[in-house]
């Protein structure tokens, strides 16, 4: 069978491209393509070595040429493996001028992509039938390797249209028309304090508490508010709670019933009114969640999904140290991994993330409260975030901090904005809880 009719390619684009590289007097012609192409997606190995050499004569800022090539291959002892400089010349006389050289350049990364294509799903093929892997972990693997081989969002792009964008914007600032299109969490106080005034697209907010502190009740009042009142579809990743328990939250602090007067029998008429009306509510929300994950991969493939099926704009995880890892690598450094792909994910797709996030308990007790360093297991958790919320109890511990108010009781949670990209840092507030009812103020 012929290798060329299984494998996409066109050699006549390859030595094309190489060619045009050649045809002036500095590096332009390489620089114009070199953000389309790489040495990989060359289908010749000949083709490959000769880019490559290119490339590196181009990075010194040397003019490319065939004495140059050669005298590059031969520090790699590659000119052999080219065919010589009878072969370089060849190549080099293919094309008189370099006008074709992007019109090339696509071409090669055409068959370039259809090849991995090709590749990735032949051996999604090969894992199924050998059935040793698990169907979700197939997917996720040709769901990533799919998205790697997109270099758009990587390339280098003109600013005219976000100038553009960014005068329609002012202009609709000053007069008053604006529509932020970061999501809010529709807490004043809080929004207040961010840069964007919410959390804007591809940002990452790392919201830690100690345990037991209401953090994951914290995302939901978020989630909650965010699809209610802004109708902002979201996405929830619990590894702790199944559904019918972040929908029961949702009930109590969208009644404000506390469900355990229900389960208890002693709830009043209006009580039931109340959960009724939030239960109708609930069914019209665009609220959708995850419970199982089996790696970052994984949750990765699974949220690009609900993106395209849902229009997904907000994704919240709880939490970060439950998110499966492998490999040999330590504790740590997965967990710098796992933040690592977070962050990507959250530009892929142009969303806003919140991860959950565990500190230990003795930051809160100390004066002045959790500092950045008391995030766990890596410091890449705060490089990698665009926005750091860390919460504590007031006094220290839950206990201390209730209080009690004309409308109930409440535990007081400082918090403090200890990283915020776009605005002021370390900026600290208080919030009411009323545990009850899973509702912050």
């Amino acid at each position: 069978m012929n290798d060329q009719i299984i494998h996409p390619n066109n050699i006549e684009a390859e030595e094309g491209l190489i060619a045009c590289c050649f045809k002036d007097e500095g590096t332009e012609t390489f620089d114009s393509i070199s953000s389309i192409i790489s040495a990989d997606d060359f289908y010749l190995e000949r083709n490959k070595f000769i880019f490559n050499s290119i490339s590196s004569i181009a990075e010194r800022g040397e003019d490319i040429n065939e004495i140059a090539l050669l005298e590059e291959l031969k520090k790699t002892s590659k000119v052999d493996e080219v065919g010589g400089i009878p072969a370089i010349y060849s190549i080099a006389d293919r094309v008189e001028t370099p006008v074709s050289a992007k019109y090339f350049a696509n071409l090669v990364k055409e068959k370039s992509e259809l090849r991995k294509i090709a590749r990735a799903c032949r051996q999604g093929a090969e894992e199924a039938l050998s059935e040793t892997l698990d169907p979700d972990v197939i997917r996720a693997d040709i769901e990533s390797k799919m998205v790697n081989m997109s270099e758009k969002n990587n390339r280098a792009t003109n600013l005219n249209d976000t100038v553009d964008q960014l005068r329609k914007d002012y202009e609709l600032m000053m007069s008053g028309e604006y529509v932020s299109e970061a999501v809010k969490t529709h807490i004043e106080h809080l929004d207040d304090k961010l840069g964007n005034n919410g959390i804007a697209p591809g940002e990452v907010m790392v919201l830690a508490a100690p345990t037991s502190c209401g953090k994951s009740q914290l995302a939901l009042n978020f989630a909650l508010r965010a699809s209610m009142q802004s109708d902002v579809p979201v996405a929830i990743v619990s590894l702790e709670m199944p559904q019918k328990q972040i929908t029961q939250r949702f009930v109590s602090c969208l009644s404000q019933v506390w469900l355990r007067r229900l389960r208890d029998g002693v709830a009043t008429q209006e009580d039931v009114l109340a959960v009724n009306d939030a239960l109708d509510k609930l069914k019209d929300l665009n609220i959708s969640t995850i419970h199982s994950v089996k790696s970052v991969q994984d949750l990765s493939s699974q949220t690009r999904t609900l993106v395209r099926n849902k229009g997904i704009k907000m994704l919240i995880i709880d939490y970060l140290q439950l998110i499966p890892f492998g490999g040999t690598m330590s504790k740590n450094n997965a967990i710098a991994d796992v933040s690592h792909k977070i962050k990507q994910l959250a530009l892929e797709l142009n969303i806003p993330i919140v991860l959950l996030c565990q500190v230990g308990r003795e930051g809160a007790k100390r004066e002045g409260g959790l500092m950045l360093y008391d995030l766990k297991d890596s410091g890449d958790i705060e490089n990698d975030a665009d926005i750091v919320l860390l919460m504590w109890p007031k006094e220290g511990d839950i206990e201390s901090s209730k209080t009690i108010d004309k409308h109930g009781s409440y535990i007081e949670m400082m918090y403090n904005v200890a990283k915020n990209r776009e605005g002021e840092r370390d900026l600290k507030g208080i919030f009411k809880f009323r545990h009850f009812i899973g509702r912050f103020y």
